[in-house]
């Protein structure tokens, strides 16, 4: 590999550390910027991470996987000296004295630490669906109908059991006062009276997680910043959750496992296709065929056999990350929020 090489992943690493900074994460960004500066040099991170280059940083996200194998260290009591400086275990120790130890575990678990860089990012965000909701609330309302839940990149399928959990706000709130997940909204969404039923809940992931499953329980709550503690504790309170509600992600990518789901509408029930912070993993051509499909599928819509497609995903010329429901048979689309990309700040429209 090349110095140029060398460069390319320090300048992805300096760039996850900006938007770790913006978003609230102090501990993520320091070390962030600390791994540049060793991949630039080609110290530990380079000779951890060079075998996954070149990496597309939309595509890949190196180094929130990176980032995501060292919190599993700390999760699995392989880092002791690290696990002082991570909240989601109980450290205090302040972000800008956890280098030598990050780098020292690093040292210590190199292979590990190379092969679990590989897997691909796993962020099942639960705090999603405290803007989702305002669209599951509107097109239970709209369609009087059961949702049938389909998910585009479900991971571990912990926003399918989204009506498991609890919303609240001094204006209003929904779900199950008992739930193990709680997430407050400024305001809450209209339609907070709707009647919701669920029908039927599936996913696809190309790499889907079993939330029953210890190891993959820790590759979802790895992928979680750590100094974020609110994510944290809704992660482990939906994986609480996951064992009282079953769910089938099936191992497929959306372009294969979608038409059979929509070739033929779905009568009684309003078809719900809805994805958070997906889109980017697909190539053009994939987002693409999506697209057009979803498009036929509304085409064959009913006003007995609606379809709803349903997303939060970045749009560059809007702030913060919209909210968007689209509805057939008439097939109009309005924005419903604005959030942050992980359920937060959220504004409804």
């Amino acid at each position: 590999m090349t110095t140029g090489a060398r460069t390319e992943l320090a300048e992805q690493l300096n760039q996850q550390a900006e938007w770790c900074e913006r978003l609230g994460s102090k501990l993520y960004a320091t070390l962030l910027i600390e791994a540049a500066s060793d991949a630039r040099r080609g110290g530990a991170v380079w000779v951890a991470l060079r075998d996954h280059l070149p990496a597309p940083l939309l595509e890949v996200m190196l180094p929130l996987r990176f980032m995501a194998a060292m919190h599993a260290l700390v999760l699995r009591d392989l880092a002791p000296d690290l696990a002082r400086f991570y909240p989601s275990v109980g450290g205090t120790g302040r972000p800008g004295g956890a280098w030598p130890a990050f780098v020292s575990a690093l040292e210590e678990h190199t292979e590990e630490v190379r092969t679990l860089s590989g897997f691909p990012v796993q962020t099942n965000e639960v705090g999603r669906c405290a803007a989702l909701i305002g669209g599951w609330l509107r097109i239970a309302q709209v369609s009087g109908r059961p949702l049938r839940l389909l998910e585009v990149g479900s991971s571990a399928g912990l926003n399918l059991r989204w009506d498991r959990y609890r919303y609240e706000s001094a204006k209003g709130s929904w779900g199950r006062s008992d739930s193990a997940v709680r997430m407050m909204w400024d305001a809450p969404p209209p339609h907070l009276d709707a009647r919701v039923e669920i029908a039927e809940r599936r996913g696809c992931d190309p790499s889907p997680l079993n939330p029953l499953n210890e190891n993959d329980r820790i590759r979802l709550l790895s992928a979680v910043w750590p100094d974020q503690i609110e994510r944290v504790e809704r992660t482990r309170g939906a994986l609480a959750e996951a064992s009282s509600v079953p769910v089938e992600v099936d191992e497929e990518s959306a372009e294969t496992w979608l038409p059979g789901l929509l070739e033929q509408p779905a009568d009684g029930v309003a078809t719900v296709v809805f994805h958070s912070i997906v889109l980017q993993y697909l190539s053009d051509q994939e987002r693409a065929e999506f697209l057009r499909l979803l498009e036929r599928a509304g085409a064959r819509a009913t006003q007995g056999a609606p379809l709803a497609h349903l997303t939060l995903e970045p749009d560059p010329g809007m702030s913060g990350f919209p909210v968007r429901l689209r509805m057939w048979p008439n097939g109009e689309e309005t924005v419903l929020a604005r959030s942050g990309p992980h359920g937060s700040d959220i504004v409804w429209t």
